[in-house]
């Protein structure tokens, strides 16, 4: 029943082109109202809210009222729907989970003639420094971590994650066509 009225309320946020506008209706009120858990994704294209949806094991997907979804692993990335040139899948690096220095990525993404295309990366995992980041309902101290993607074609993604293991915000690549998506925790 708490999904469905969750749902309810956020389909009076129409997906749109302005981040701040959206993020605007969520006020402290509002955010108190959903009680939800609730991020914000945005493109180049995009901006929709999203609510959590199905968890299973360590996956946790968010999905919009028109049928955006994210699936992601304690904050990272692991597929996309609803964007177009989504990516299908990706792992979030065992070295990471390890605190290795250097470990492997991969992604997979359909091409054009809908061939699924793998790219493989060796990454590093950098803390960057500390920050307040500002939610409806909680301003928590984040440390701002950067993974950094070497291969043909580099990727920089950026993590604040806060002491308890939320990850407030990120900015995570997708695809060459989608670019990057930021992804900020409303409520949780």
């Amino acid at each position: 029943m708490k999904r469905l009225i969750a749902m309810i309320l956020l389909a009076a946020c129409a997906p749109a082109s302005d981040p701040a506008a959206l993020r605007a209706l969520f006020d402290a009120e509002q955010v108190a109202r959903l009680n939800v858990p609730v991020i914000l994704l945005t493109t180049e294209d995009l901006a929709t809210p999203l609510i959590a949806g199905a968890q299973t094991g360590r996956v946790q997907t968010w999905q919009s009222r028109d049928e955006v979804q994210v699936s992601e692993i304690a904050g990272v990335l692991i597929a996309t729907r609803g964007l177009g040139h989504d990516l299908m899948v990706a792992d979030v690096g065992a070295g990471v989970r390890a605190g290795a220095d250097q470990y492997a990525r991969h992604w997979m993404h359909l091409d054009g003639r809908l061939q699924l295309v793998r790219q493989d990366a060796q990454c590093r995992l950098a803390l960057q420094g500390t920050q307040i980041h500002q939610a409806p309902l909680e301003t928590p101290l984040v440390q701002v971590f950067v993974e950094t993607c070497g291969g043909t074609d580099p990727i920089t993604n950026t993590y604040h994650m806060g002491a308890d293991g939320v990850v407030w915000w990120s900015q995570q690549w997708v695809s060459d066509q989608v670019g990057m998506v930021t992804l900020e925790r409303i409520a949780r």
